[in-house]
């Protein structure tokens, strides 16, 4: 894998390739490798085998498709191909080191047959008096892009790369059929998501979210911040099997604000309920960017993050404490470089119940045979 992915990398100017071929349509094509090391600590891989050091690469084509045939309307569609999971698949830790998806995940996405295709959708735009406009949206969407989303912690490919500082898991039904409404006025913003999945039983469940935004200009900088509430209906995911009749509920906070030319910090906050079965319901989130002009290179940036996350009582996950450092080189105006380090350490709820049957809490004293892993990584997108 890993002569495959070099040999890839050193390919990407001669594969690489993009087409404006009128004001009205877009075409770009970005191709993305990606290279781990990780050193895990107390771990096991998906077949309960120790797991102590391992490398793994992945490689990725995205193609994106953007028409506009008038002011008001676009079509667009989303497209990726990848060989292989980089560290996602190899188990060790609960929470992927990639949030985007890679191989294994482009494959039958989400129960629907479908693989590949992320996003294909049509939005119609209007004007309405007083500083306001309208935008409807529907077809296969990417429900992150609406929800949650920040400044400095929103993109795998150029940002954080753990799932848990890449965004939260308010959009685990990501590019599912769904419908938009975003409504805009002055510095405010308000965005209404439906979408409709399937779960592990084969049952479709629907999901609606709503998000009120404002954004602000000082002399410190730009500010964003985001209110959003989220749920489901009673056919979503539920970890008590003897009961079918709850909805999976939840609120979150996304804030992100610029101090000035070089820094910035992000604050995300989710809180949902116990009843579902999902691999996180809590988290919380911070850290801070780094503009490249502290270094004289104003296009690159390194960024600093944390989160604490809780899992339900349905996840295998109790407790993880996540933190991540970046620095992305912005090589040439299409070439950029990464290097990545995360640290994530685990409380597994098995482990965590046995010990709470013994001597001492286990919420208070640390566990063994809890998981960690240091993981390290190597980044870089040719986009055009």
């Amino acid at each position: 894998m890993k002569n495959l992915l070099l040999g890839a990398l050193v390919a990407l100017p001669s594969l690489a390739g993009a087409y404006e071929v009128d004001d009205k349509l877009d075409i770009t094509i970005a191709l993305r490798g990606l290279l781990s090391y990780g050193d895990f600590s107390n771990a096991v891989d998906p077949y309960g085998q120790p797991l102590g050091t391992t490398t793994r690469g992945a490689g990725i084509v995205d193609l994106e498709i953007d028409y506009h045939p008038t002011d008001r309307d676009t079509l667009f569609a989303a497209i990726r191909a990848a060989s292989g999971n980089a560290l996602n698949d190899i188990g060790g830790v609960e929470l992927a080191p990639y949030a985007d998806p890679l191989e294994k995940e482009l494959r039958d996405i989400n129960g629907s047959g479908r693989s590949n295709l992320l996003e294909a959708w049509y939005k119609r735009g209007f004007e309405l008096p007083g500083d306001t406009s309208l935008a409807l949206t529907a077809g296969i969407i990417n429900a992150g892009d609406y929800l949650g989303e920040n400044e400095f912690a929103d993109e795998s490919d150029t940002q954080f790369m753990n799932e848990v500082l890449e965004t939260s898991n308010i959009d685990m039904l990501s590019y599912s059929p769904g419908a938009i409404l975003q409504l805009e006025r002055g510095q405010w913003s308000f965005d209404l998501v439906y979408t409709q999945s399937e779960n592990e039983e084969g049952s479709r469940f629907n999901w609606v979210s709503g998000q009120l935004g404002y954004q602000v200009e000082t002399e410190l900088g730009e500010g964003n911040y985001r209110l959003l509430a989220f749920s489901s209906d009673d056919a979503f995911l539920n970890a008590d099997e003897t009961r079918d009749d709850e909805r999976f509920q939840g609120t979150g906070l996304s804030f992100d604000q610029e101090f000035g030319e070089i820094f910035g910090g992000f604050v995300r906050i989710l809180w949902a309920g116990d009843n579902a079965a999902v691999e996180f319901n809590r988290l919380v989130s911070g850290g801070v960017n780094i503009s490249g002009r502290a270094w004289g290179r104003a296009r690159d940036n390194a960024g600093i993050g944390y989160a604490y996350v809780e899992g339900p009582p349905g996840s295998d996950l109790r407790i993880a404490n996540v933190a991540e450092a970046y620095v992305r080189f912005q090589v040439t105006s299409r070439l950029d470089v990464s290097l990545d380090l995360q640290y994530q350490e685990n409380t597994v709820r098995a482990q965590a119940d046995g010990a709470d049957e013994g001597e001492g809490d286990a919420g208070s004293q640390a566990d063994p045979t809890d998981p960690s892993a240091w993981i390290a990584g190597l980044r870089v997108n040719l986009v055009f």
